[in-house]
């Protein structure tokens, strides 16, 4: 089936309307950047201690986020993710790479195969010249021009022209904010503060006023190097000033850039936040940087020495279910398999979460606004997320034991075990990856690792379509108990529900768990 309905109506209702209200309380307990494998021993799952279940490289997995990154050319909604394998005794790498379907397939794969003869060329001039050159620009002594510096700033260059639309967009989203939050900073008193804080603040600023007047110049051609050579120069400068300014940024254990933008919030009744906004400006540098470094590791030389393949995975789509046949059913089988106890607070639990639902199915009825079509609940088609697509792939691929091809001989060789990501996962991926790596562990120990999660939801959202009907069984029902777990211990810790003394007797006595292959869903 390419295209069948959405099996999660509560999380597209229910847990979405909690992440945009209450997300940051205690829907769950791990931290943002815990490891994989201690999110997933969170919930119970024990991971293999072998080969395939092991840390993936460090610098190799920076530079496959990295890599997604900067394949990203347009301004907004546009997603990567990307997998590499490497057939032992072969001399090619392949990359499996899927995307959002708003850019053309040729862009992106002619850019990657175009980079990566970039960084093999990269790499040989490193190797010749012994140079271990970190960035692409610096002092060159008079009458001599250092090889490896020029190919990484041409490098730098051929980045900034492919992804320029993404760096612009990071730059004027908050621009406006930025002006105003400078106007009130500088008419405030300044006595008590760290001279050193400010003085490098007030070169940010200068540094930042000048970025955003050049990215909003109109004359700027994507397709003309030369336009780009002035922003080459002048991002490197803000990087070099950003980390100068949060060397200073902490006093006494606070963030001074915080509590900056907490007084400005409280005066101005205004929502921003410095610190974050500079690290998206200069985000486009850092990943630059990673590549960089990459092409001069000794290993990743030799990697960039073999023959890339890139093979695109198609897009996959759900229609979005958003109603089951009865809330009040399918609710208090949640609730229950969760481990909830049936009382009083459990009936006003289940009442205010069915009118939770219901008001959000309601809104993606009456709306036709391109805000309502974005949220979670959107009677529309849903575009399966690309690491979760990616991941299907893969897995699939793993259970069947399928041939990875792509215009070279066939193999069966496992890929890396880790899927890069331009973006940081969402809560539904996070907990798609972790339902799949528990499937895969206990049946051929091994597991996939990503980046760490973003504490937000980026709907609407729809498990990928697996094949294996047995796989997508297991899989559906590692993810249901998951999420029904997330969200029944968020209304423990609200004192909302009660802990069940015998959950498992009281769900099989009074419930049936619901069955996503049988269980009526209205499609809008």
């Amino acid at each position: 089936m390419s295209e069948s309905q959405d099996l999660h109506p509560f999380l597209n209702t229910i847990i979405s309307r909690t992440i945009k209200t209450q997300w940051r309380l205690c829907l769950y307990s791990e931290k943002r950047r815990n490891p994989l494998e201690k999110v997933l021993a969170s919930h119970t799952v024990e991971l293999s201690r072998n080969i395939g279940a092991s840390i993936p490289d460090k610098r190799l997995a920076c530079t496959l986020d990295s890599l997604a990154f900067l394949c990203t050319c347009l301004s907004r909604h546009q997603s990567v993710a990307l997998s590499l394998t490497l057939p032992p005794g072969e001399t090619r790498a392949i990359i499996c790479i899927a995307q959002s379907d708003d850019v053309s397939e040729d862009v992106v794969v002619s850019f990657l195969s175009r980079l990566w003869l970039s960084l093999r060329g990269l790499a040989a001039l490193k190797q010749t010249s012994g140079s271990v050159s970190r960035k692409p620009q610096g002092d060159v002594p008079s009458g001599e021009i250092d090889p490896v510096k020029a190919k990484a700033t041409d490098l730098w260059i051929d980045l900034l022209c492919h992804g320029f639309e993404n760096v612009r967009y990071r730059f004027l989203k908050r621009s406006g904010q930025f002006r105003d939050f400078i106007e009130w900073w500088e008419v405030q008193d300044h006595s008590q503060d760290n001279p050193l804080f400010i003085a490098a603040l007030s070169d940010v600023f200068l540094c930042m006023g000048s970025l955003i007047t050049h990215v909003s110049l109109k004359q700027l051609d994507p397709m003309d190097r030369s336009c780009f050579v002035d922003l080459a120069r002048m991002l490197p400068r803000l990087h070099g000033l950003c980390q100068h300014l949060f060397n200073y940024d902490f006093d006494g254990g606070k963030s001074a850039l915080h509590q900056w933008s907490r007084r400005y919030e409280i005066a101005t009744k205004s929502y921003f936040r410095l610190r974050p906004y500079l690290v998206k400006c200069i985000s486009a540098y850092d990943h630059a940087q990673v590549l960089l470094k990459f092409s001069g590791s000794t290993r990743v030389s030799r990697i960039l020495r073999q023959d890339l393949y890139v093979k695109h995975i198609p897009p996959q789509y759900r229609s979005n279910a958003l109603r089951p046949d009865s809330w009040k059913d399918y609710i208090e089988a949640v609730f229950v398999s969760a481990g909830a106890s049936i009382d009083l607070r459990f009936n006003a639990a289940v009442e205010h979460a069915c009118w939770l639902a219901e008001e959000e199915c309601d809104n993606a009825r009456e709306s036709i606004t391109y805000s309502r079509r974005s949220l979670t609940t959107a009677a529309e088609r849903i575009r399966i997320h690309c690491a979760c697509r990616l991941l299907s792939y893969h897995h699939e691929n793993i259970v069947h034991g399928s041939d990875l091809t792509e215009g070279g001989a066939d193999t069966k060789a496992l890929p890396m075990n880790y899927i890069g990501s331009s973006k940081s996962m969402c809560y539904a991926c996070n907990r798609y990856f972790l339902a799949c790596n528990s499937f895969l562990d206990e049946s051929f120990q091994f597991i996939f690792h990503t980046q760490h999660t973003d504490l937000r939801m980026y709907g609407p959202w729809a498990m990928p379509d697996l094949v294996d009907d047995s796989s997508a069984r297991g899989i559906w029902d590692k993810f249901f108990k998951i999420i029904s777990e997330d969200y029944v211990r968020y209304l423990f810790a609200k004192n909302i529900l009660t802990k069940s003394i015998s959950p498992q007797v009281q769900a099989e006595e009074k419930f049936k768990l619901p069955n996503p292959f049988i269980f009526g869903l209205d499609v809008l």
